[in-house]
Protein backbone atom coordinates (compact mmCIF):
# COMPACT_ATOMS: atom_id res chain seq x y z
CA UNK A 1 0.00 0.00 0.00
CA UNK A 2 0.85 3.55 -0.73
CA UNK A 3 -0.04 6.18 1.56
CA UNK A 4 0.06 9.91 0.44
CA UNK A 5 -0.24 12.14 3.25
CA UNK A 6 -2.38 15.35 2.54
CA UNK A 7 -2.42 18.46 5.12
CA UNK A 8 -6.10 19.61 6.28
CA UNK A 9 -4.31 23.00 7.26
CA UNK A 10 -3.43 26.10 5.41
CA UNK A 11 0.33 25.19 4.75
CA UNK A 12 2.59 22.52 3.75
CA UNK A 13 -0.23 21.71 1.33
CA UNK A 14 0.08 20.34 -1.89
CA UNK A 15 -1.20 22.66 -4.76
CA UNK A 16 -1.83 20.09 -7.73
CA UNK A 17 -2.52 16.97 -5.15
CA UNK A 18 -5.43 16.13 -7.86
CA UNK A 19 -2.65 15.60 -10.49
CA UNK A 20 -0.28 13.95 -7.98
CA UNK A 21 -3.06 11.60 -7.17
CA UNK A 22 -3.93 10.32 -10.00
CA UNK A 23 0.19 10.18 -11.44
CA UNK A 24 0.68 8.17 -8.58
CA UNK A 25 -2.43 6.27 -8.16
CA UNK A 26 -1.71 4.60 -11.75
CA UNK A 27 1.50 3.09 -11.11
CA UNK A 28 1.20 -0.48 -11.56
CA UNK A 29 1.81 -2.47 -8.13
CA UNK A 30 1.18 0.85 -6.32
CA UNK A 31 -2.41 0.53 -4.41
CA UNK A 32 -2.88 4.11 -3.66
CA UNK A 33 -4.20 5.42 0.19
CA UNK A 34 -4.57 9.22 0.24
CA UNK A 35 -5.57 10.64 4.05
CA UNK A 36 -5.39 13.50 6.28
CA UNK A 37 -3.84 12.19 9.69
CA UNK A 38 -6.18 15.08 11.48
CA UNK A 39 -8.63 13.65 10.75
CA UNK A 40 -8.26 10.19 12.45
CA UNK A 41 -7.56 8.83 15.77
CA UNK A 42 -4.10 8.15 16.66
CA UNK A 43 -4.70 4.26 16.88
CA UNK A 44 -6.21 4.91 13.11
CA UNK A 45 -3.60 6.35 12.23
CA UNK A 46 -0.96 4.20 13.65
CA UNK A 47 -2.72 1.14 11.83
CA UNK A 48 -3.10 3.01 8.15
CA UNK A 49 0.90 3.91 8.54
CA UNK A 50 1.66 0.44 9.40
CA UNK A 51 -0.42 -1.21 6.92
CA UNK A 52 1.49 0.71 4.63
CA UNK A 53 4.64 -0.26 2.62
CA UNK A 54 5.21 3.41 1.42
CA UNK A 55 5.01 6.61 2.56
CA UNK A 56 4.59 10.28 0.90
CA UNK A 57 4.34 13.29 1.84
CA UNK A 58 5.10 17.18 2.91
CA UNK A 59 8.21 17.82 5.65
CA UNK A 60 6.19 17.87 8.97
CA UNK A 61 4.99 15.99 11.63
CA UNK A 62 3.67 12.99 9.58
CA UNK A 63 6.02 12.04 8.45
CA UNK A 64 7.26 11.03 11.99
CA UNK A 65 5.07 7.94 11.71
CA UNK A 66 7.71 6.95 9.19
CA UNK A 67 8.61 5.30 12.66
CA UNK A 68 5.63 2.36 12.51
CA UNK A 69 6.04 1.10 8.78
CA UNK A 70 6.41 -2.21 8.64
CA UNK A 71 10.35 -2.07 8.16
CA UNK A 72 10.98 -4.98 10.56
CA UNK A 73 9.31 -7.51 8.41
CA UNK A 74 9.26 -6.03 4.63
CA UNK A 75 10.80 -3.88 2.63
CA UNK A 76 9.27 0.07 3.39
CA UNK A 77 10.09 3.83 1.74
CA UNK A 78 9.62 7.38 2.56
CA UNK A 79 9.23 9.98 -0.17
CA UNK A 80 9.26 13.19 1.52
CA UNK A 81 8.59 16.65 -0.29
CA UNK A 82 10.14 19.65 0.98
CA UNK A 83 9.58 23.41 0.30
CA UNK A 84 12.79 24.55 -1.23
CA UNK A 85 15.55 26.47 1.29
CA UNK A 86 15.31 30.31 0.48
CA UNK A 87 18.20 31.95 -0.61
CA UNK A 88 21.05 31.94 0.91
CA UNK A 89 25.30 31.64 1.15
CA UNK A 90 23.92 27.91 1.86
CA UNK A 91 22.19 27.75 -1.18
CA UNK A 92 18.96 27.85 -2.32
CA UNK A 93 17.11 24.90 -3.73
CA UNK A 94 19.01 22.17 -1.40
CA UNK A 95 17.13 20.80 1.41
CA UNK A 96 16.35 21.89 4.43
CA UNK A 97 17.01 18.99 7.09
CA UNK A 98 17.56 15.66 7.08
CA UNK A 99 15.84 14.67 10.09
CA UNK A 100 13.78 12.00 8.46
CA UNK A 101 16.12 10.28 6.44
CA UNK A 102 18.22 10.35 9.68
CA UNK A 103 15.20 8.40 11.31
CA UNK A 104 14.33 5.79 8.87
CA UNK A 105 17.86 4.88 7.01
CA UNK A 106 19.17 3.17 9.92
CA UNK A 107 15.97 1.05 10.06
CA UNK A 108 16.28 -0.17 6.56
CA UNK A 109 13.56 2.09 5.06
CA UNK A 110 14.35 3.25 2.08
CA UNK A 111 14.58 7.24 2.10
CA UNK A 112 13.89 9.63 -1.04
CA UNK A 113 13.97 13.43 -1.08
CA UNK A 114 11.72 15.69 -3.56
CA UNK A 115 12.07 19.03 -3.48
CA UNK A 116 8.55 20.85 -4.33
CA UNK A 117 8.04 24.66 -5.17
CA UNK A 118 6.43 27.28 -3.26
CA UNK A 119 2.59 27.89 -4.31
CA UNK A 120 0.15 30.58 -3.40
CA UNK A 121 -1.23 30.27 -0.61
CA UNK A 122 -5.44 30.77 -0.66
CA UNK A 123 -7.02 34.02 -1.10
CA UNK A 124 -8.86 33.94 2.08
CA UNK A 125 -5.53 33.09 4.51
CA UNK A 126 -5.44 36.33 6.36
CA UNK A 127 -2.72 35.21 8.89
CA UNK A 128 -0.61 33.00 6.78
CA UNK A 129 2.84 33.90 6.68
CA UNK A 130 3.99 32.24 3.67
CA UNK A 131 7.17 34.21 2.11
CA UNK A 132 10.51 33.09 0.16
CA UNK A 133 12.06 33.46 3.70
CA UNK A 134 9.47 31.38 5.62
CA UNK A 135 8.89 28.35 2.87
CA UNK A 136 7.57 25.81 5.97
CA UNK A 137 5.09 28.37 6.38
CA UNK A 138 3.66 27.96 2.51
CA UNK A 139 2.15 25.81 0.33
CA UNK A 140 4.15 23.61 -2.33
CA UNK A 141 3.60 22.05 -5.67
CA UNK A 142 5.55 19.31 -6.93
CA UNK A 143 6.43 18.47 -10.20
CA UNK A 144 4.67 15.08 -11.32
CA UNK A 145 8.07 14.25 -13.37
CA UNK A 146 10.73 14.93 -10.67
CA UNK A 147 8.34 12.35 -7.82
CA UNK A 148 6.99 9.38 -9.78
CA UNK A 149 10.28 8.51 -10.68
CA UNK A 150 11.10 8.68 -6.53
CA UNK A 151 7.98 6.81 -6.09
CA UNK A 152 8.21 3.93 -8.81
CA UNK A 153 11.49 3.21 -7.72
CA UNK A 154 9.97 2.73 -4.13
CA UNK A 155 7.28 0.58 -5.36
CA UNK A 156 10.25 -1.44 -7.37
CA UNK A 157 12.29 -1.63 -4.52
CA UNK A 158 9.63 -2.56 -1.87
CA UNK A 159 8.12 -5.14 -4.29
CA UNK A 160 11.92 -6.49 -4.67
CA UNK A 161 13.25 -9.72 -2.04
CA UNK A 162 15.04 -8.57 1.05
CA UNK A 163 18.90 -9.55 0.19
Amino acid sequence: QLLLVSRGGRTRQITNGDELTRSLGAIPGARLVQTQMEVLSLSEQLMRVASSSILVGVHGMALVYSLFLPWSSQRTALVEIQPPRPRSKAGAGMAWTSIFANIVEPRGVRYSLCLGMLAAQPVDCTKCRCSPASPLDCNVSIRVADIKPEVVAAVEWVRARRP
